[in-house]
């Protein structure tokens, strides 16, 4: 008979605990309690259109503690002694930086960018830690995270950093459809800033990489590609024809939203670099209207942010005077033409 203390010994446990609170501390009651927080995440993140509903009702449908073994799993973390530079255990980095990873989404979710981005800071700081091939899932989460906090704030330059690094990270420590997903990512972030060449480096990577993976439309990522080939040859007509056949091959009802907005925002930049900004203004706004009666509302948080750009880069002053123009010409439109 062994026991590891005076909570599980079988002479004495009955003074220091009982068999209800037993049942709620125990390993598999806590790893099922792990798990169930992983699988209502997943469920929201698919609400919010950021994976897959597919994927999302997998991972809940076998986030199950019956799917793994405890003791073989308790048994290989007693058998490991990895430690970063510092000392530290790794388990210890890993858990301390999905700690931060957590909090970083549940200010993520109340739109608490401030606090989401000191999150996600504080678990790459903890990450650190580790030497730099280790902990590759926890590194994903924390990157992934603080990507989506900066574009939401409009820091697109350090959202590209981010997901710079995530590609990094994908294409040694990864699936082909994570490092193809990060490609997407990245294509489309840098599209946004105008980074042509670099972005349609990333996308035709991304495309050689369907080929490998199942499900994936390689003609959007094509289209996208040539539009973008397109505007760096200042072929603006053909750019917008293949922006819109990429915006078509990304449909909402594939409930890809950041291949849809990645669209959007490149013929949104296709009626700038023509000196249209009520053009892009309007596609952004049509665009966003389309992500909330299809997705809800909490899905027009990346195109809010960028006509919240387009308002910055143009000044309040002309910004509001143009919207003014649009809905004069709106309400011109809707008049009755004179006999």
């Amino acid at each position: 008979m062994s026991s590891s203390g005076v909570f599980d010994d079988a002479l004495i446990k009955h003074l220091w605990s009982t068999d209800e609170l037993r049942a709620i501390f125990n390993d598999a009651n806590r790893v099922q309690k792990w798990y169930d927080f992983e699988a209502a995440l997943a469920l929201e993140q698919a609400e919010l259109a950021i994976i897959p509903r597919a994927a999302a009702q997998e991972i809940a449908a076998k986030s199950k503690i019956s799917n793994v073994d405890v003791e073989a799993i308790a048994a290989e973390v007693a058998a490991t002694d990895d430690r970063g530079p510092g000392g530290a255990p790794l388990l210890e980095i890993e858990l301390g930086a999905q700690l931060a990873v957590a909090f970083g989404e549940q200010q993520l979710a109340a739109l608490e960018l401030d606090g989401a981005r000191r999150a996600y800071d504080q678990a790459e700081e903890i990450l650190r830690e580790a030497p730099a091939p280790a902990l590759p899932d926890a590194r994903f989460l924390a990157l992934q995270g603080a990507a989506l906090t900066a574009q939401l704030a409009r820091a697109f330059g350090r959202a590209a950093d981010r997901l710079r690094s995530i590609v990094r990270l994908a294409s040694t420590h990864a699936a082909p459809r994570d490092e193809l997903e990060a490609r997407m990512a990245l294509g489309h972030m840098l599209t946004q800033l105008g980074k042509h060449d670099e972005a349609m480096r990333h996308l035709d990577l991304a495309r050689a990489l369907a080929k490998e993976c199942a499900g994936v439309d390689e003609r959007m990522l094509a289209a996208q590609s040539a539009a973008l080939a397109a505007l760096h040859g200042k072929s603006y007509g053909r750019a917008l024809e293949r922006a819109y056949e990429a915006l078509k091959l990304a449909g909402l009802e594939k409930r890809d939203l950041i291949a849809y907005v990645a669209a959007v925002s490149l013929i949104a930049e296709i009626h700038l670099v023509r000196e249209s900004p009520s053009e892009a203004y309007l596609a952004l706004v049509y665009a966003a209207a389309s992500v909330k009666q299809r997705l809800g509302p909490h899905a027009t948080l990346l195109l809010d942010a960028q006509i919240e750009e387009l308002k910055r880069s143009m000044g309040p002053a002309r910004f509001e005077a143009m919207c003014e123009e649009i809905m004069r010409a709106r309400e011109a439109r809707k008049r009755p033409r004179p006999t």
